[in-house]
C-alpha cells in the first residue's frame, strides 16, 4: 500500500483507517520511527509480557550491582537511575531522579536506588485493597 499522509499543525500524522484496522493500531499505541536518510519507517511497539518486564527490570538491579562500586565512589548517598544498564540520572531526591528520566527519556521503566553501602535494599508495597 501506498498512500499520502498530512502532517497537521500540532505534529501529528494520521495513518489511513485501513492501515489501523490491518494491523490493529488503536489511539495510544506506540510506534516506533526510524529515519533513514530521510526515509521513515513505523513499527509497532509490542507490550513486553508481565514475564519480559520483570527480566528487564531484574537486569537493570544487575546492572546497578555490577556498577555499585564505581558508582560508591561518585556518587555516595545520591540516588541514581539506571535504564539499560547505564546511569541516565543522579540527584538527592529519588522523585526527583525519575522526573529527569521522564524528561528526558519518557516514561520508561528504570531502576532508582540511593547509592549505599547497606546491601539491603529498601521495597515499599502497597497494601492491598478489598474492594466490596
Amino acid at each position: 500500500m501506498e498512500t499520502t499522509v498530512e502532517v497537521q499543525r500540532n505534529g501529528a500524522v494520521m495513518l489511513p483507517i485501513e492501515v489501523r484496522e490491518q494491523y490493529h493500531i488503536r489511539a495510544g499505541d506506540r510506534l516506533r520511527l526510524v529515519d533513514i536518510d530521510g526515509v521513515f519507517i513505523l513499527t509497532q511497539q509490542k507490550t513486553p509480557t508481565r514475564d519480559q518486564q520483570v527480566q528487564d527490570f531484574e537486569a537493570e538491579i544487575a546492572h546497578f550491582e555490577r556498577l555499585k562500586p564505581a558508582l560508591l565512589q561518585q556518587y555516595p548517598g545520591r540516588f541514581v537511575a539506571i535504564y539499560h544498564g547505564e546511569v541516565v540520572a543522579v540527584g538527592d531526591n529519588k522523585m526527583d531522579v525519575l522526573a529527569t528520566v521522564q524528561e528526558a527519556l519518557g516514561d520508561v521503566p528504570c531502576y532508582i536506588t540511593q547509592v549505599t553501602t547497606n546491601g539491603l535494599r529498601r521495597v515499599r508495597m502497597l497494601s492491598p485493597r478489598i474492594v466490596r
